[in-house]
């Protein structure tokens, strides 16, 4: 009976050693995709990238994946030790909020519009439109800091694919998204349609660095264990 307890603490003391890390995480196309159940189900552009890794390692069981709203994972993740999330870009704000794990990769932003009379000479022009973003975004900050204020116009949505509908049916005046992200709009909308709307890409607005991150209290053998 000796042997089995003492065989039992070391298994408990064996299986503690190893974290459990959740990574938090919304569905955000195309660089988000969810394509199953845990780790392989991660597709899209960051996402395969991320799963690819994790699978390679041979540590998936190491990993809950946990679906929840852009906003949500965000905070969820800062209060948690062990917990991740991407795709999130680096900036000054954020910079001593989060962990710094892995750099994904560069996108770009641009302000678009289905309307040839709005015009973009100035950031400050930009007090005149209703804007569509996505909630909890770099551009939603950005745009925030620029228009202060004059902020009562931005109409932000939890899913940034929506906002495509939104300026095809005046609700909004632009939408600031990602490249990648308005390609797969439009790619979206010509599945089902015969003709393709005009849209302007009026001005590029931001280049985003992505990355995978943790909370700042994150230890740093668990930094090094994800950085590995």
């Amino acid at each position: 009976m000796k042997f089995i307890s003492v065989l039992i603490l070391m298994l408990f003391s064996v299986g503690a050693q190893g974290a459990t890390f959740k990574i938090y995480t919304a569905v955000t196309p195309p660089f988000i995709e969810k394509k199953g159940e845990g780790v392989a189900g991660y597709s899209g552009i960051f996402g395969k990238i991320v799963a690819d890794k994790i699978l390679k390692s041979g540590k998936a069981s190491e990993f809950e994946v946990v679906w929840v709203p852009w906003k949500r994972a965000l905070s969820e993740t800062i209060k948690a030790q062990n917990g991740l999330f991407f795709p999130l870009a680096r900036t000054a704000d954020r910079e001593k909020e989060f962990c710094w794990l892995g750099r994904l990769g560069t996108t770009e932003s641009w302000f678009y519009t289905n309307n040839p009379k709005v015009k973009i000479e100035s950031l400050q022009d930009l007090k005149k439109y209703r804007i569509g973003f996505l909630n909890g975004s770099m551009r939603e900050g950005e745009l925030r800091k620029i228009l202060g204020d004059d902020a009562k116009n931005l109409d932000g949505l939890t899913e940034d694919l929506g906002n495509f509908k939104k300026l095809l049916t005046g609700r909004i005046d632009i939408w600031v998204t990602q490249t990648e992200v308005f390609e797969k709009a439009e790619a979206d909308y010509k599945e089902q349609h015969k003709t393709k709307p005009k849209i302007y890409a009026l001005k590029k607005f931001l280049d985003q660095d992505i990355w995978i991150v943790g909370a700042a209290s994150m230890e740093e053998k668990y930094q090094a264990q994800i950085r590995a």
